[in-house]
């Protein structure tokens, strides 16, 4: 029996008096900026925000504190925010029996991750909604994910619930906090750093161990419901370039096929929702994430550099018209979310209603033109394979790789249709991290498919994401929403604005990108370092809000913070020669390379940082950037699929760094010229567009150190 259900059965014979409300208590979320907290601030739940002030509140009130952590975009979360928190008598015993606070996931990662981190520990449910109770002193002694307002097949229901843990706490209040200590104690030896040492040779075998996942049918990983696990499928496409197998090659092209082809992509507008609830990628969650959007782009643009993949060219063309068109913000930079739920035409609030179509309204739209349609396209429905009749709804899906020729018109049609309905909320807060992602898929798809339109919008996000993100003191914050900052920018906001930078560096060649990327990881190590243990925290280190400040090493799923940093220094070591960012990179892998004696997906990210640092394949091209043989050496460089890339192109007579194994290198006959390095060894000069592709594909069969 599962330790939850257990639980629960010694809740049951403890009835006992509630506490008497506090008449003085009110809700106070409509002070805050945060569209989730705002979009709760009219329930009759006395909800608090996570800030030290309410925190301390708690412990002096000596109340237990009930935590709900959601998001905008999360369907689960309206549906509770509905049945439950909406309800005046559910209300009444939150308010009287515990202190209770909302967290919005997005605005406090760290927050969600750690006590997500507790219930898996403790055996319980998690995911989002997630629904925690405390001690005073913020220890978790039990929790879940949704709880339906009513009892079902013999589990409780919330407001049960709430009455049983509330008895639990006072007539067992010993025994609780020996178990929250458990749980804490527990959750601090599972975060705690492994040291040891990472080589190739575990990176091999960790590709090994995830092919074993792949879903030979449907593509991705098996189960349901199924997540795009992108940082994983990373790992696998970087085997195949690393050792040229085409089992690995297959097993992410085909992962992102499916993903394209199925339910989980917007055929009519563009855009990847969040995941699907069934193995063939057909049933979506309707949410549209930016983070999923920028690394599912991301990736696809890596793959089409080596398989120029008509269908996934298609992909990164309607997923960046996604972001241009459905999440750019006015003031610059993207939006968070679209949420789930939307309007039904009879005002009902329903998951996808915006999305869903039936068989008879497509004929009905399209007219004789169906018939072509439904040559590329069918709808799915949950727990349906297919359709039944024309009246039921349903998801698009494309039912092959072939798309008949005509069909753009067609979708164009539905995207009219669908406009006219009551569109999903849109999350408007501006992520620093997420922007970043975004900000390199964007630069990347550029320079790989030939948009340079691209690459200066990516240019323009990243500049204008720091000019609303920092404050007159040159502070970085984590977000800005409803025209206000938000709190303190995180370690991950760092690790993700330093990557953009260090992208867009190698793209344009502009110092000034390689000067904020330098900048931002100085901010890391003094500010998130460890300088006894190693690593770096998710918050700064004087952060006061938090029960464990962790050092973040899965991916959750984006990569990790401190996987991401890894990168980030490992790189600026090569395009530098700074000494500081060698140790810092050599101490970053020594203090989590405990990790790769026993990989798991959750670690993917950490192992892609540690094959930059092992195995980074340095190109420097010596030309001037304005003429035409540099450019076209420049893109062969950005057409070929390099994971583990550091690009330069340089004015004839710029010196490299000591350390770079090209620093001795010329033009030949006054050519563009181009040099491919791993390790101390180089490539002979290539002058060519040929004869460069072909050292490259030469050179990034690693052998490594």
């Amino acid at each position: 029996m599962c330790p939850a259900r257990i639980f629960l059965l010694l809740l049951l014979p403890l009835m006992g008096s509630l506490w008497a409300p506090d008449a003085s208590a009110k809700n106070l979320l409509g002070r805050e900026s945060s569209p989730y907290l705002k979009l709760h601030a009219k329930d009759p739940v006395h909800w608090r925000p996570w800030k030290p002030k309410y925190l301390d509140e708690a412990k002096r009130l000596d109340r237990p504190i009930f935590l709900s952590s959601g998001y905008l975009a999360c369907h689960w979360c309206h549906v509770m925010g509905r049945e439950s928190f909406a309800d005046p008598a559910v209300a009444a015993v939150i308010n009287a029996d515990f202190y209770p606070i909302l967290v919005d996931r997005d605005e406090l990662p760290e927050v969600d991750a750690l006590y997500q981190r507790a219930m898996a520990i403790a055996g319980n449910a998690n995911g989002w909604p997630l629904t925690v109770f405390l001690t005073p002193d913020r220890k978790p002694f039990f929790g879940g994910g949704y709880f339906p307002p009513k009892r079902e097949g013999g589990n409780p229901g919330f407001t049960e619930i709430l009455e049983l843990v509330s008895r639990l706490y006072k007539d067992r209040r010993g025994k609780v906090a020996a178990d929250a200590a458990s749980i804490v104690e527990r959750l601090a030896k599972e975060l705690a750093p492994r040291p040891g040492e990472v080589r190739l040779p575990h990176i091999d075998a960790a590709a090994k161990v995830f092919l074993t996942g792949i879903d030979p049918f449907s593509g991705g990983f098996r189960g349901a419901p199924k997540f795009p696990e992108v940082e994983a499928l990373n790992l696998l496409w970087r085997a195949y370039i690393r050792s040229g197998q085409m089992k690995y090659r297959g097993a992410v092209h085909q992962a992102l096929l499916h993903m394209s082809l199925g339910g989980m992509f917007d055929h009519v507008a563009g855009g990847f929702y969040r995941y699907t609830v069934d193995r063939q990628w057909r049933m979506p969650h309707f949410e549209k994430m930016l983070d999923v959007n920028g690394v599912l782009l991301r990736l696809a643009v890596e793959v089409w550099r080596e398989t120029e993949d008509p269908i996934l060219a298609q992909i990164i063309y309607r997923s960046v018209d996604f972001l241009l068109t459905e999440m750019a913000l006015a003031e610059g930079g993207f939006a968070a979310a679209l949420d789930a739920d939307s309007l039904t035409p009879a005002g009902i609030e329903k998951e996808g209603a915006y999305y869903i179509w039936r068989k008879a309204d497509l004929k009905s739209a399209l007219g004789g033109q169906s018939v072509l349609f439904f040559e590329s396209f069918a709808l799915a429905r949950q727990r349906k394979r297919h359709i039944d009749g024309d009246a039921e709804e349903g998801f698009l899906y494309r039912t092959g790789k072939h798309l008949a020729a005509g069909l753009d018109p067609l979708l164009a049609t539905l995207k009219r249709i669908r406009d006219k309905r009551p569109r999903p909320r849109r999350d408007d807060t501006l992520l620093a991290g997420w922007n970043g992602l975004a900000v390199v898929a964007l630069a990347e798809a550029g320079a790989a498919m030939d948009q340079p339109d691209w690459l200066m919008t990516a240019e323009a996000v990243f500049n204008r994401v720091l000019a609303r993100l920092t404050d007159a003191k040159g502070r970085l914050f984590h977000s800005s929403a409803g025209g206000r900052l938000g709190r303190a920018a995180l370690l991950e906001d760092h690790a993700m604005l330093a990557d953009a930078a260090l992208v867009l560096f190698e793209l344009t060649g502009k110092q000034k990108y390689l000067h904020r990327a330098e900048g931002l990881a100085r901010t890391v190590i003094a500010r998130f370092g460890d300088r006894r243990a190693g690593g770096f925290f998710s918050s700064p280190k004087k952060a006061r809000n938090l029960l464990i400040n962790a050092k973040p090493i899965t991916d959750n799923p984006n990569i990790s913070a401190n996987a991401l940093m890894l990168r980030v220094l490992a790189r600026l070591y090569y395009l530098t020669g700074e000494n500081s960012w060698r140790q810092a990179a050599r101490e970053l892998v020594s203090t989590f390379g405990g990790v790769a004696a026993d990989p798991s997906f959750e670690h993917a990210g950490f192992l892609n940082g540690a094959e930059d640092w092992l195995s980074a394949l340095q190109v420097v091209i010596i030309g001037n950037r304005s003429d035409e043989d540099a450019r076209s050496l420049t893109r062969r460089v950005l057409k070929t699929s390099l994971p583990t890339r550091i690009f330069q192109l340089i004015p004839a007579g710029t010196k490299l760094p000591e350390t770079h194994p090209a620093q001795f290198k010329e033009q030949i006959n006054g050519q563009a010229t181009a040099y491919v390095c791993r390790g101390q060894i180089c490539s002979l000069p290539a002058t060519e567009d040929s004869q460069l592709s072909k050292t490259l594909k030469t050179f990034r069969r690693s052998v490594g150190r």
